[in-house]
């Protein structure tokens, strides 16, 4: 469910595609595998990783691969099953994607992971479910599902369903996953109640399986969720050196503050087993040295993480990867010698780094998060086009607003806002709302400018023409935040640990000011605090 658990997975996808441009199918097929080992019950993180093998150009050795481990028993054949099904789905191959992924659930009939990919199959064929799905996964199947649709009342009655048929131990996930569908529908004080009662099923779990460290990953989870990052540091290093809890322990670290510790566990934990695959970059300096830079996650990581790579640049050569939308804000950055595309063969004897872990190999050299503003600039021809533009519109200050993040992530439903809840915005005389949404229609209150923006560079000069930046937690807040533009973000009470758990400021963007909820799912009060603070700043 969260973002924070994919991403090892990208570094590793990352790590994989370096080997394959580099015609070592072989080793970054091993890579893959060992991605597949470590997969949740997720169907999205399978889905995803079957896209990426396809994107890859590995997806006919992947298949035979799978088809020549299918009979296996146990594990090993399992990983195979849904493996195969997964890349058959990524294919749009449904018809050839429901028997793996039959045997999958025959094979492990308590992995939502396959069920729910099993489900995904069945109604894309126009199949019934009924009788397809052992019971005790339905909960967790329809949730998946119905949330990957936005069907969340649905998710809702389903969850209390389960629980009210399943009140023993084992509901505590349940209970978990039920809070969190209340709380993307605004219902705070049920979600409160359905997180007290998973944590309490949860520590008790704790004393009833000592053993049961998954059981342990989840409560870690939990309070990291509700602001409570030291305890969530405590459970996890409670269990040593498990995998399942490593990637909560990186981020709770960062939520209760420790910034720099936080990136270092999690780039120990991603780093590991790579070695005598790829030649990685220590952070040692080298003039003669080039270090491949790749951008491994999302685009708001980018413009977070691209902070270190001028520190970089002062002890090797830096060549930045990046997708295409990003390129032209990447050649902006200062040091960088060369920005190339993903997948562009750049040369023989380089070092690799992620840029999400190029923070954590300086940290030893850093006192603090580097946090000098602006380290991304605009066009300055291109921002007074949009100043030029702007000064039509009403009111003395202009103020830029997203409410999307993007759609096809699960987790996207609680971190997004709704449009129609910012409408109250709108009343604040004196102010122009404009529409950074790229691929969303504006509301009739705000000028609709996200239709001619193209790349982060379009974005940045709109962003230099404007005021105020009012955004949740996408790309838009970190693009704002990097150019030293007043930013408002409008946080979700489950913030990820980069903005720490407590606070209004951060540590990362000196001119960000988080407006939180108080309660999880409560956005009328972040959307009245905006409005009377908004009404304060334009007076």
């Amino acid at each position: 469910m969260s973002r924070e658990a994919g991403s090892e997975r990208q570094a590793d996808v990352a790590l994989a595609g370096v080997l394959a441009r580099s015609g070592r199918g072989g080793e970054a097929l091993s890579v893959l595998d060992g991605i597949a080992e470590r997969l949740p019950d997720d169907g999205d993180a399978h889905l995803e990783l079957g896209r990426a093998v396809m994107a890859l150009g590995l997806g006919a050795a992947a298949a035979a691969g799978y088809e020549q481990r299918r009979g296996l028993s146990g594990a090993d054949g399992f990983r195979a099953c849904i493996g195969l099904g997964a890349l058959m789905t990524a294919e749009g191959r449904l018809a050839a994607a429901e028997q793996p992924l039959r045997d999958a659930v025959r094979l492990a009939p308590g992995h939502t992971g396959a069920t729910d990919l099993l489900v995904r199959v069945l109604l894309g064929l126009g199949r019934s479910i009924d009788g397809a799905l052992p019971a005790e996964a339905l909960g967790e199947v329809g949730f998946a599902y119905l949330t990957s649709k936005r069907r969340l009342p649905e998710a809702v009655a389903v969850l209390e369903a389960a629980v009210r048929q399943d009140p023993s131990r084992g509901a505590a996930e349940r209970r978990h996953l039920l809070g969190h569908a209340q709380a993307a529908l605004g219902l705070s004080d049920a979600a409160a109640a359905s997180f007290a009662a998973a944590e309490r099923d949860y520590r008790a779990n704790r004393l009833a399986e000592p053993g049961n460290v998954a059981g342990w990953a989840r409560l870690a989870a939990l309070l990291y969720y509700l602001g409570r990052p030291a305890e969530a540091v405590d459970w996890a290093e409670a269990a040593g050196e498990e995998d399942i809890l490593a990637d909560t322990m990186g981020w709770a670290l960062m939520a209760a503050g420790r910034h720099l510790d936080g990136l270092v566990a999690l780039a120990a934990h991603r780093r590991r087993g790579r070695a005598e695959r790829v030649a990685l970059w220590d952070g040692r300096g080298d003039p003669g040295a080039t270090v491949v830079v790749t951008n491994d996650r999302g685009f708001g990581d980018f413009l977070q993480f691209c902070r270190f790579v001028p520190l970089a640049a002062e002890r090797a050569r830096i060549v930045l990867e990046v997708p295409a939308e990003l390129a032209p804000v990447a050649a902006t950055i200062q040091g960088v010698d060369r920005v190339v595309a993903l997948g562009e063969v750049v040369g023989e004897s380089v070092l690799y780094c992620p840029l999400s872990e190029v923070g954590a190999v300086l940290a030893p050299a850093l006192p603090a998060v580097p946090a000098v503003v602006p380290y991304i600039r605009a066009s300055a021809m291109g921002a007074k086009l949009w100043r030029d533009r702007l000064a039509r519109l009403p009111g003395r200050r202009r103020a830029g607003i997203a409410w999307q993040g993007n759609r096809t992530l699960t987790w996207d439903a609680w971190r997004s806002v709704p449009v129609e809840r910012l409408a109250p915005l709108a009343g604040v005389e004196g102010v122009a709302l404009v529409s950074l949404q790229v691929g969303e229609p504006a509301p009739f209150w705000a000028f609709d400018a996200g239709r001619e923006l193209g790349d982060f560079a379009d974005t940045a000069e709109l962003v230099e023409a404007l005021d105020l930046v009012i955004s949740v937690d996408t790309a838009v807040a970190h693009l704002a935040g990097a150019m030293a533009k007043p930013v408002w973000l409008l946080n979700r009470f489950s913030a990820e640990g980069r903005w720490e758990a407590r606070g209004e400021g951060s540590v990362w963007y000196p001119t960000l000011r988080q407006f939180r909820q108080s309660r999880p799912g409560d956005w009328d009060g972040v959307i009245a605090r905006v409005r009377e603070e908004l009404a304060a700043w334009v007076a």
